[in-house]
């Protein structure tokens, strides 16, 4: 679904879907190199607080993160890295821009383990 302020895509992994909303107005030029890049995929990296995603797209740094919540969704510009938070987490080093949030999958994300091909695409 494309909308004037927002990006609804989805990412899948093992049959399971996720929803997740790119709200433009937070890193417009990130979430434009995203989405013209559809479909992708990349491969999953867990630890206890988050799930990162490679994405073969170049970021901006346009609204830095200090702090992502549970279900909020970043972009680590320096090492190209989808960042779902999966419970409040601290940014260190400025790095990632805030990029939205899952709208619906919550525990589909939570069931990643590191290794794991994940497809994302447009609705």
């Amino acid at each position: 679904m494309v909308e004037l302020e927002r990006y609804i895509i989805k990412i899948k992994v093992n049959g399971r879907e996720a929803e997740i909303s790119l709200k433009r107005i937070l890193s417009p030029i990130s979430i434009e190199r995203i989405y013209r890049n559809l479909p992708m995929r990349g491969l999953a990296i867990r630890s206890d607080s988050a799930v990162y995603i490679s994405v073969d797209v170049e970021g901006v740094l346009e609204s830095p993160a200090k702090i992502l919540n549970e279900g909020e969704v970043g972009l680590d510009v320096g090492n190209s890295m989808l960042v779902i938070a999966l419970r409040k987490i601290t940014i260190s080093g400025g790095r990632v821009t805030k990029l939205g949030e899952i709208l619906s999958g919550l525990e589909s994300v939570k069931s990643i383990t590191t290794g794991m091909k994940v497809s994302i695409d447009k609705m």
